[in-house]
């Protein structure tokens, strides 16, 4: 069963491969790629619309704000306050005779007295206060900051700052997408070739061992000649299935990287240069770096950002002076009395200010949080600015190295073909055993290797060099 199910899967996966899509793909069409499908950079990307969403806010807290509210209560019934209109006339009367040093004192008798009160007597009382128990207002009011001590000024500026280093991040993740993909491309290149020699050399070593069963079966070597020469081709049939492991693997990181789905086999259209197109003495490439990565620049917004910070914090130390209105639309309207059970409208305008004159020092204590974010940053700078320096000089030291093991690997090329030829004809002569040119052999494939290996590691290098210059 288990025998079974192997074969299925071994099938389902040719299957799959088969039919798999052939994409042709150069060095910078798999850039671009990267960078347009790059689920990092949408997520920078939306990082910048949220800090341009920032700056459109603190922009309107400089603008008057308005807003509106309403709302019903209904009220549980109270007895209303009531006056009786001849008690109170006649009280009034009496108190007004009987107050001392009044012009009225004296001046009612009490007849006239009894006689207002029996006047008024049928009016019954009076409520003052009429019960209504259904209340609705409705209240717009608007204001307008005057003076708030360089707060809200400060606050723009930050959302500013953050606003350009989010954009500079973008620009950096982007060098990131790029540098990964060109290391991947490059490594897939190298398996590829690889595989080109180990297969070259099987190819050979079997018409090698075609010819040597043909000279043993003559009685001119041994059969233990052959094995030796069949052991070898099995140690490079292994090598070749372990490079055709890397194969696939870098080619889905490439398809990963460039959004294309998994199981796409990418043919490679493009071929190292080995061309230093970076150009300055190294000193100059620190400086440059220094100056325009967007990492450094990025570092730079955030440094205004912490500086916009303190002003924020000093800003605590002033009154908040605004100006403000309101316009009162409502049944009953408390400004009108007696109450009426009508709706009625009335408004306001003032202008006020509010000021912590006492907090317990921590306007001073968020102040100096805000200088120590300000040093944070700038200190950060400083010490990304020396490992540029030290990446870019690492970097740029080891390109020429680089382009020197290139050289190196040509020598030893032309070496080895020439040790190959002589061991050959040798093993031909009868003079040169099979082990002498599988040895030959097994150096001129490494020194193809080597070649291969040197091409794609200066290729690299310089890729990592781009990167560290913001290139």
């Amino acid at each position: 069963m288990k025998k079974l199910y192997s074969i299925i899967s071994v099938i389902l996966l040719t299957c799959s491969v088969s039919f798999a899509q052939t994409v042709q793909l150069t060095i910078e069409d798999a850039v671009q790629k990267s960078i347009t499908t790059s689920k990092l950079l949408r997520v920078s990307e939306s990082k910048v619309t949220q800090a341009n969403a920032k700056i459109e806010e603190t922009n309107s807290t400089s603008l008057p704000s308005v807003s509106l509210s309403g709302g019903y209560t209904r009220l549980s019934n109270v007895p209303v306050f009531t006056f009786d209109n001849a008690s109170t006339i006649t009280g009034l009367l009496s108190l007004l005779n009987a107050l001392p040093g009044s012009s009225l004192q004296g001046q009612f008798s009490q007849q006239y007295i009894n006689t207002a009160g029996d006047l008024v007597r049928a009016q019954g009382a009076t409520s003052l206060f009429p019960a209504i128990l259904d209340q609705t207002q409705f209240r717009l009011s608007a204001q307008q900051v005057l003076f708030a001590g360089g707060k809200i000024d400060a606050g723009k500026d930050i959302a500013k700052y953050s606003f350009n280093a989010a954009k500079l991040d973008v620009e950096n993740d982007k060098l990131t997408i790029v540098y990964a993909t060109r290391q991947t491309y490059w490594q897939l290149y190298k398996a590829l070739e690889v595989k080109k020699s180990l297969q070259e050399s099987a190819k050979q070593l079997k018409a090698r061992i075609a010819d040597a069963e043909i000279l043993q079966k003559g009685g001119m070597i041994t059969n233990n000649e052959v094995l030796k020469l069949k052991v070898s081709l099995s140690n490079l049939n292994v090598q070749i299935l372990e490079v055709e492991t890397q194969i696939r693997s870098a080619m889905v990181a490439l398809n990963n990287l460039t959004g294309m789905p998994l199981p796409t086999v990418i043919e490679l259209a493009s071929q190292p240069t080995n061309s230093n197109t970076v150009s300055g003495d190294a000193t100059q490439l620190i400086s440059n770096a220094q100056k325009q990565r967007p990492d450094v620049l990025a570092n730079e917004q955030r440094i205004n950002m912490a500086k916009a910070g303190v002003d924020v914090s000093s800003a605590n130390w002033y009154p908040t002076v605004a100006v403000t209105g309101n316009v009162l639309y409502a049944n009953p309207n408390q400004r009108y009395i007696p109450s009426k059970q009508q709706f009625d409208a009335t408004w306001d305008v003032g202008v006020n200010f509010q000021w912590n004159v006492w907090n317990w020092m921590a306007t001073s204590h968020q102040t100096a949080q805000s200088q120590a974010q300000l040093i944070q940053a700038e200190e950060g700078t400083k010490a990304m600015k020396d490992n540029i320096a030290v990446e870019v000089m690492q970097n740029y030291m080891s390109l020429n190295p680089s382009m020197e093991r290139i050289k190196v690997a040509d020598e030893s090329i032309a070496q080895a073909q020439e040790n190959y030829s002589v061991t050959s004809n040798k093993y031909k002569a009868g003079t040169a055993t099979s082990t002498d040119v599988i040895e030959a052999e097994t150096l001129l494939l490494q020194t193809k290797i080597n070649k291969i290996s040197a091409i794609v590691d200066y290729e690299l290098a310089l890729a990592k060099l781009k990167k560290s210059l913001g290139e």
